[in-house]
């Protein structure tokens, strides 16, 4: 997941920009479209999905998470899905079995401090500074 978030932080800046490029490039019907969305992301990679990582903590629902989070996983170009690929990172996710774990690792992920209830700690987590 640090990976991932660290792919994740450089693309935040261009984000708009990306979403901007798809849509323009949907609506012109264009099937080969990850060069001009990596260079719209001023990156060698990008993420053509609509979500940045840190936007996926507000979902609420188990469902909508998982489909969100695989939606966000596939809207990586072809070569970061060669790294995810590589590491077998969907496997090692189990994303069916996750369930609100999912959440709470993405949150932890994006530098949240999560507060477990029934307890008197609190858990900071820093992924990277």
């Amino acid at each position: 997941m640090t990976v991932i978030r660290r792919l994740d932080a450089m693309l935040e800046e261009t984000k708009p920009a990306v979403l901007e490029m798809k849509k323009q490039l949907d609506a012109a019907r264009i099937d080969n479209q990850w060069a001009a969305l990596c260079n719209a992301a001023q990156q060698a990679f990008c993420n053509a999905s609509p979500f940045l990582l840190k936007d996926l903590t507000s979902r609420g629902a188990k469902q909508t998470l998982e489909a969100d989070f695989k939606a966000y996983l596939n809207g990586f170009s072809p070569n970061v899905q060669e790294i995810l690929e590589k590491f077998k990172f969907r496997d090692q996710m189990c994303l069916g079995n996750l369930g609100s774990a999912l959440w709470s690792l993405i949150f932890r992920t994006c530098g949240g401090v999560v507060r477990r209830c029934g307890r008197h700690r609190a858990v900071g987590w820093v992924i990277w500074s």
